[in-house]
């Protein structure tokens, strides 16, 4: 993550005011930072058809109107980008995904002086990863700039919103977060000293676009509870910053480093603001049994809840949902499409839900593949909501192309007795020997290592593999669901690598029912969770 050096780069741009018929004269626009998360792929993993070896970069463009006038971007204006159009470097395969100002959902934005916006891409080719340097031209009548893809020194490895009490203590029911947890990271190599000076927290201008970002907050480094204590950042450090009610909004988190120097380097980040809360979903619990929902069972509810359990993938459940004594007793937050926003965009509602996931697993997507752009699309009805969206990865050779596209992505992979995306027969790893029906249990750790850091510093979550009655089979080796140590382990791979929602594939009660002895290990494995979270 990285910040254009103290050389100020413009954006000339002849802009036409809606209600005048003659244009201003030209005005410059800076660009504040660019965020590179450079891809990777893990090198553990094992598949039939190897990763294509190109490796790009997501990209955080910030750009601030630096003048005394306001400044338009139009949708029908098209920005380029080394003189192409975002569509035509899709369709080149040099990008996999953007959000320039062709695919807004507002037709023009005007940006105040000295409040900034972004522009998101991902870039897929070697030619728009780290270490590349590009031009903008943003508008037809703009002049081109150069702007460089810096392979990132320092970087924001995690932003958390939290809400807390007066002593601490985390808020599950508050729709607002309070409080914002900042971890930095460093390269091994990098030595140069340098601290944290400063937190700048950037919010949507009241009853304004969101696209289109002011300064709201600014907190010292004495106004931090920095981490380690000094400030100074050697491989890695942080802070905790109380900051006082946040609107569940999109923003931009500034954080400023001073430099040995004494110049000043800021890291950004884009993201949509709600307060964080580790959720431990049952998978498809809704179930239907006998013409009636599996949630409407006193019995299985009430194991779930045991369990820890407090999410399913339901948005609304006839007899359960529908019924407020009967869910309040068992409240499983909704995990769904959650379509109608004039209904689930409620503050008496947001408690209530996890995330919006509908779109499958668009890396297959049913026999064809998702294309990036267009989950894109589906998802920007959501941008502005206060609801947070994911979306359900299931290959690490190539997700890195769907990296940044939600705000809380998760994936899903099981090691044994399951379909699989990776070849478990090309493992090498017992003595020489390969088995057919089990892959190594810690490949989960490098696949959530792999999807923290290119959607870093967003949270990212992890299906896990329970009790399922619907694998195996009349010649198949083994039973069709994990022992308790291997269902443990795929567990404990993914938290020790930080994700921060769990879920549990699959608790129907199908599932429960064929497996009951799962039914205890999975209440350990949560139960540890929850201790986690005191």
């Amino acid at each position: 993550m990285i910040v254009l050096p103290a050389v100020r780069w413009l954006l000339f741009a002849v802009l036409t005011l809606p209600a005048l018929t003659v244009c201003c004269p030209a005005v410059a626009q800076e660009v504040a930072g660019v965020t590179v998360t450079p891809h990777r792929i893990s090198s553990q993993m094992r598949y039939r058809r190897p990763a294509t070896p190109e490796l790009g970069a997501r990209v955080e463009l910030v750009l601030r109107n630096s003048t005394e006038a306001p400044l338009t971007i139009r949708r029908d204006d098209p920005w380029t980008f080394d003189g192409r159009t975002p569509a035509q470097l899709l369709e080149s395969q040099d990008w996999s995904w953007h959000e320039a100002p062709e695919v807004w959902q507002e037709d023009t934005v005007q940006l105040p002086p000295q409040t900034l916006t972004v522009v998101h891409f991902n870039g897929r080719s070697d030619a728009w990863g780290a270490g590349t340097t590009h031009t903008v031209q943003p508008g037809a009548a703009a002049k081109s700039v150069e702007f460089p893809l810096a392979r990132p020194a320092v970087w924001l490895q995690d932003v958390t919103f939290l809400a807390v009490d007066d002593s601490g203590r985390l808020k599950p029911s508050s729709v607002t977060a309070n409080q914002i947890v900042v971890h930095l990271r460093r390269e091994a190599a990098a030595t140069t000293p340098c601290r944290i000076a400063a937190l700048r927290l950037w919010l949507p201008v009241d009853g304004g676009s969101q696209r289109v970002f002011q300064l709201s907050r600014t907190l010292s480094a004495a106004e931090l509870r920095l981490f380690p204590q000094a400030g100074e950042l050697q491989s890695s450090g942080g802070f905790i910053a109380a900051c006082g009610e946040l609107p569940r909004k999109n923003c931009l988190v500034e954080v400023q480093l001073a430099e040995s120097a004494g110049g000043l380097q800021s890291l950004w980040a884009s993201l949509k603001i709600r307060p964080e809360s580790f959720d431990i979903s049952g998978g498809w619990i809704q179930g239907d049994i006998n013409g009636r929902s599996a949630l409407t069972i006193d019995e299985y509810r009430r194991t779930l809840a045991r369990m820890h359990i407090n999410a399913g993938m339901i948005e609304e459940v006839s007899g359960f949902t529908d019924n407020p004594e009967l869910y309040q007793r068992t409240p499983f937050k909704r995990f769904n499409r959650l379509g109608d926003l004039a209904r689930y965009d409620r503050d008496e509602l947001l408690p209530t839900i996890h995330a919006v996931e509908f779109i499958g697993e668009p890396q297959y997507g049913g026999g064809r593949p998702v294309p990036p752009q267009e989950v894109h699309k589906l998802l920007a009805p959501y941008r502005d909501s206060r609801l947070h969206t994911s979306v359900t990865l299931s290959e690490e050779r190539t997700w890195r192309y769907y990296a940044g596209l939600s705000d809380h992505p998760h994936y899903d992979a099981y090691r044994v007795i399951a379909p699989a995306a990776d070849a478990w027969t090309q493992y090498d790893r017992w003595g020489g020997k390969s088995i057919r029906w089990g892959a190594p249990l810690e490949t989960i750790g490098d696949m959530t290592r792999s999807l923290r850091e290119l959607n870093r510093p967003r949270a990212v979550a992890y299906w896990s593999q329970g009790a399922h009655d619907g694998w195996g089979g009349f010649f198949s080796p083994r039973r069709g669901s994990p022992t308790a140590d291997e269902l443990r382990a795929q567990a404990w791979q993914a938290l020790a690598a930080r994700i921060t929602s769990l879920y549990w594939f699959n608790l129907s009660l199908k599932s429960l029912l064929k497996y009951p002895d799962l039914i205890t290990p999975i209440t350990r494995v949560n139960r540890e969770i929850r201790l986690l979270d005191e």
